[in-house]
């Protein structure tokens, strides 16, 4: 009897179980027919093709500081480079002041002493902010005239894209360098670089200067991929990039570019399409709002 009970208490166990176990299926089955569309979270980034030029950048790890600024700077960046068409290079540092709450970063160029055969400190200027996360130090011909220019590149403390860019004439010393290009945006700001001719690179003649353009979000649009583009050109007779005219480039226009670019690439363009944060546009709200690849 007791038996009897038993296997009649377990038999109800059982149809439970399953009838929790159904409707549990039945309920994901439901869920997924409401399943929404992935749509890419693309950040703003210029649609221009550009080449790597003459480039040439150094992480901070693999250089070390050729002179000491001093107990109340604290280096941030480093890069090498021949500044002066001279024998020896020079080398290039960007430093916070320590003893100064309110002063700017402090750019810095070193450069060979032969009386005392060392590095010391011959040319510094502030730079446009204190705070800069994600620094970038580099050195390119921006002018086209055949010296190096100097470009920093950031974030400061509000999220916005700071680029200081630095050029010297092209008989000039390294006091002649001066500040020629200096923006804080919320958006990009994307030096666009240029092929230039065999006569450039043997120095017989100028290359072509290259342009800077700047994209910010259109404050008048409700798609956030509408963007107010302009382009900043090289002035040589003011010795400094001018902004010049600004147009509208629609969210639409960038998303088929971008497409086009998938279509006609190979597997490494899709993965590159594919890879980041992609969130739901449509959908309940019972699933993971974003994905990353």
């Amino acid at each position: 009897m007791i038996f009897s009970r038993s296997y009649k208490l377990l038999f109800v166990i059982l149809v439970i179980l399953t009838i929790i176990s159904s409707c549990s299926r039945q309920k994901t089955n439901d869920e997924s027919l409401n399943a929404g569309v992935l749509t890419p979270h693309i950040s703003i980034e210029s649609t221009d093709k550009t080449n790597s030029g003459d480039i040439r950048s150094e992480e901070n790890d693999t250089v070390l500081p050729l002179v000491n600024p001093g107990d109340n700077y604290n280096i941030l960046a480093i890069l090498d480079g021949n500044l002066d068409l001279e024998q020896s290079d020079e080398q290039v540092l960007v430093a916070l002041p320590l003893d100064k709450a309110d002063s700017s970063l402090v750019l810095m160029i070193a450069s060979t002493n032969p009386i005392r055969n060392q590095y010391d400190i011959v040319w510094t200027a502030p730079l446009s902010t204190r705070t800069l996360t994600g620094i970038t130090l580099r050195s390119d011909d921006l002018t086209g005239n055949g010296r190096s220019d100097i470009i920093i590149t950031g974030f400061d403390e509000k999220g916005r894209h700071v680029t200081d860019v630095y050029a010297v004439p092209k008989k000039g010393e390294i006091n002649d360098f001066k500040r020629v290009f200096s923006l804080r945006v919320k958006g990009n700001i994307d030096i666009v670089t240029s092929e230039r001719t065999p006569g450039y690179y043997s120095g017989l003649s100028a290359g072509d200067p290259y342009r800077i353009i700047v994209q910010k979000k259109d404050p008048e649009s409700e798609n956030s991929m509408d963007l107010i583009e302009t382009e900043w050109d090289w002035d040589s007779g003011l010795f400094a990039f001018t902004q010049g005219k600004s147009k509208s480039v629609r969210g639409e226009t960038i998303q088929e570019e971008r497409i086009a670019q998938v279509y006609a690439g190979d597997v490494s363009v899709y993965e590159m399409f594919l890879r980041g944060a992609w969130y739901r546009e449509t959908g309940n709200g019972s699933f993971l709002d974003m994905l990353y690849f």
